[in-house]
């Protein structure tokens, strides 16, 4: 009986040293291995590709009374938006806008120092998933007859792709000072993009 109770008590002392030994022998793990690479791409111009524009609005204002006083008319319609299309050029651009004088329709009459006022607006991309920063437009006002003024600029590296500015009927007025005269009068708008190509 003394045999076999030591007999036994060895067993589960050899079994549990052999536990004990797997248990307590580091695993060794092997680390991740890790490599890089590389992507590329190139982006060529198409021939002749260049920054143009593709829409100019025309603009019609209301009537109004003659009156002895000044006047501030508001557009009836602007017929379409600024619209300019860049295809990829690193390069500012941007569009003005210059007004000749009011006449009527023989020249024998015009307004003097007519004042043309585009409200600041926001340029659209015409794409909804366009990563380029849209140009600015800001309040703008010309004198008829004039210089022309910076009315949407794009700064350097942005706004590649096209981009259109809509002004609303209301976003858009021409003051008339006192003294002018009745009459229909019609004026030219000269719309002038200028970039400059890298």
């Amino acid at each position: 009986m003394i045999k076999h109770l030591s007999l036994v008590h060895l067993s589960a002392l050899v079994a549990g040293l052999a536990a004990l030994c797997a248990f307590g022998t580091p695993t060794t793990v092997s680390a991740d291995d890790v490599q890089t690479s590389t992507a590329s791409v190139t982006f060529t111009m198409p021939k002749d590709s260049a920054v143009a524009a593709s829409d100019m609005p025309t603009i019609d204002f209301s009537s109004a009374k003659v009156s002895s006083s000044a006047q501030d008319v508001t557009a009836d319609s602007v017929d379409a938006p600024v619209a300019v299309t860049n295809p990829g050029f690193a390069n500012a651009w941007s569009v003005s806008v210059a007004a000749s004088d009011f006449t009527n329709t023989d020249n024998t009459q015009q307004i003097h120092s007519a004042l043309l006022t585009f409200d600041a607006t926001a340029a659209q991309s015409g794409n909804a998933d366009s990563v380029a920063t849209a140009p600015t437009v800001t309040d703008t006002t010309i004198t008829t007859g004039g210089d022309q003024a910076a009315l949407v600029k794009a700064d350097r590296n942005g706004s590649a792709g096209t981009f259109t500015t809509e002004f609303a009927s209301s976003a858009v007025h021409l003051h008339i000072p006192a003294g002018n005269t009745a009459g229909d009068y019609s004026a030219k708008l000269k719309w002038t993009l200028t970039d400059a190509i890298e």
